[in-house]
């Protein structure tokens, strides 16, 4: 069984919209889930926060590298993603075979159209002509600039997808049958010695193959029960269904939201839409399971039922 304390002090920092829900009379509020996850819009600012744990360093004098593809050479974008996600690792090789360079980590982005290109910052203070850059690379356009001004290395960060349409993450990606790498780095990127980072701080490896449209699926039917008995961080809880077609019917209902992510919800009403016995779909191989109830002081119990088979 687990309790999340709410002390006094913890409350005062917390969220102004849980500070607002407060002031409305109600007890709850349902908000969406947000992974641990490049590609998603609430998961992006956890990913920089781990990077921002282990001590990013500062880029200032750095080098600020962009390789693009040219469409006319590939199929599609899939293949283009291949063949830079395999160029890039002989790329940097020869690189270094005449810079020094120290350290560097390599950023995947898409474009509008969600063709695929890629970012490095290479910790190197030598001069690389963009002629050989772009004899070493030989799939499209490249570019290389010094960094020059101190800048907030989360502006790197701010998006994987130009797509300012729907979701932004085109069906290739959602339907690609391995994970795709956003962020890698060199061995000693951090100041540590371990292992290069396989995307360092992306999703955790899964058992079996999964597609980040399986994951997407999991992920619209979770969300996070927040409230002054429960404490700032929340609760996760599995939902019958997604967080936006309650928020939908709550709305008609007469309910208002505090914003499109925030919804007033009672107690009954979260135990109407929450998953008490196991995984709702058979696809999140990841999350236990649990049932919910609540305390007399009004704290929501996690019960682990069982892990997800």
């Amino acid at each position: 069984m687990t309790h999340v304390a709410s002390g006094k002090s913890r409350w005062r920092h917390s969220s102004p919209y849980l500070r607002r829900l407060i002031a409305s009379g109600h007890d709850y509020i349902l908000t969406p889930y947000g992974p641990h996850s490049w590609w998603h819009e609430l998961g992006r600012g956890k990913m920089v926060r781990r990077l921002q744990a282990r001590g990013f360093p500062s880029l200032f004098g750095w080098l600020f590298v962009t390789l693009t593809v040219d469409p006319e050479h590939f199929d599609g974008p899939a293949q283009a993603f291949e063949r830079g996600r395999d160029r890039i690792r002989r790329a940097i090789a020869r690189l270094r075979e005449r810079h020094d360079i120290r350290r560097y980590f390599v950023k995947f982005e898409l474009t509008e159209a969600g063709w695929p290109h890629w970012h490095l910052g290479l910790d190197c203070r030598e001069h690389i002509e963009n002629e050989h850059l772009e004899s070493v690379w030989g799939l499209g356009f490249t570019k290389i600039k010094r960094v020059k001004k101190p800048r907030d290395f989360k502006y790197l960060f701010k998006y994987v997808t130009k797509d300012s349409a729907g979701d932004g993450v085109p069906d290739w990606v959602m339907d690609y049958p391995k994970t795709i790498r956003v962020f890698q780095t060199s061995s000693g990127f951090f100041g540590d010695t371990k292992k290069p980072s396989q995307g360092g701080v992306e999703e955790k490896t899964e058992r079996k193959s999964v597609t980040l449209r399986d994951k997407w699926r999991v992920w619209l039917k979770r969300g996070v029960v927040r409230g002054r008995a429960v404490g700032g961080f929340g609760i996760p809880v599995n939902l019958q269904r997604s967080f936006t077609d309650i928020f939908i019917e709550q709305a008609e209902k007469g309910q208002r939201p505090l914003d499109m992510y925030h919804m007033p919800v009672s107690r009954n009403l979260i135990l109407e839409i929450t998953v008490h016995h196991g995984n709702h779909n058979g696809t999140d191989q990841t999350y236990p399971n649990y049932s919910y109830s609540f305390s007399e002081d009004g704290r929501i119990e996690k019960i682990l039922v069982g892990a997800a088979s």
